[in-house]
């Protein structure tokens, strides 16, 4: 707090992720807002490349920029190196490609974000899009008392996204900003969730706001392919995730017209037998 101008707020009471989301951008004062996890490491260059960026004449036009990122285990192993990052040997994110300027709705590609923006700790984004963007979000089910219950207190920021970033200009950078961690995974055992309802709702709220048909397709298509372990794993946990037969009934009925829905069954006993011929 003595060397930079830090906001601090507590909540009188627990709001939720999604809840804190939209209340720590309230506080933000800048013009381009990061959201940052406590188990997320900065790396030592990563506001230069950033303030460069937004500085280049030809990124003005840019209102999101959407920033590779290391993934690592545990924050501690990364702070024992003292970011000696080829000591760690660290996986970007994004393993391929080459920087550059598009249309934000190209940015919804299963090939550029397996979850469709979802870690947000790789977007950075124009403050007062996204909080014109704000009025999108359906505030009951926001502040919905059940974790993961809705697309609003899941993914916010992909509903904010969506809307107020649609007819936006995005910029790709592929390198590495930040490292993200493992310490921190309490919805960890949710993904199975998250994944097969949630993230296929983000793709329909992109739809929605002018994501083409075909990207729809090919995207949901490809997050099928997990469909049928994933839905058992649901069905084990149905009372945690409060699903009523009706919610698993729907789940079916929404994604039984695609190929990957039917495939899904064979794809684990693929992958199980490659690993046994491999071994």
């Amino acid at each position: 707090k003595q060397k930079l101008p830090i906001k601090f707020s507590s909540n009188d009471k627990n709001i939720g992720l999604a809840g804190n989301i939209v209340e720590v951008t309230k506080l933000a004062s800048g013009n381009f807002i990061w959201l940052v996890g406590d188990d997320d490491y900065l790396l030592p260059n990563s506001i230069d490349l950033i303030y460069e960026m937004m500085h280049d004449p030809s990124n003005f036009d840019v209102k999101f920029f959407y920033n590779n990122a290391y993934k690592a285990n545990s924050l501690e192993e990364v702070l024992k190196t003292r970011i000696d990052l080829q000591s760690l040997n660290l996986e970007k994110v994004l393993l391929t490609g080459v920087n550059q300027k598009l249309n934000f709705l190209d940015l919804v590609d299963y090939k550029i974000s397996p979850d469709f923006l979802g870690g947000m700790f790789m977007s950075i984004f124009d403050s007062d899009l996204w909080r014109a963007g704000l009025s999108c979000v359906d505030q009951d089910l926001l502040l919905k008392p059940l974790i993961f219950s809705s697309l609003d207190n899941t993914f916010v920021h992909l509903k904010v996204f969506s809307c107020a970033f649609k007819s936006s200009q995005a910029f790709l950078n592929h390198t590495p900003i930040i490292i993200a961690t493992s310490d921190d995974r309490d919805w960890a055992p949710y993904w199975y969730l998250v994944h097969t309802r949630w993230l296929i709702a983000a793709l329909e709220e992109y739809r929605r706001h002018g994501l083409s048909f075909f990207k729809y397709i090919k995207n949901k298509n490809k997050i099928l392919e997990k469909f049928f372990p994933y839905f058992v794993m649901i069905l084990l946990n149905k009372k945690k995730y409060n699903l009523s037969w009706l919610d698993l009934f729907d789940m079916i009925r929404k994604n039984c017209l695609y190929p990957n829905f039917y495939l899904s069954f064979f794809y684990p006993i693929i992958y199980v037998s490659r690993k046994i011929l491999r071994s």
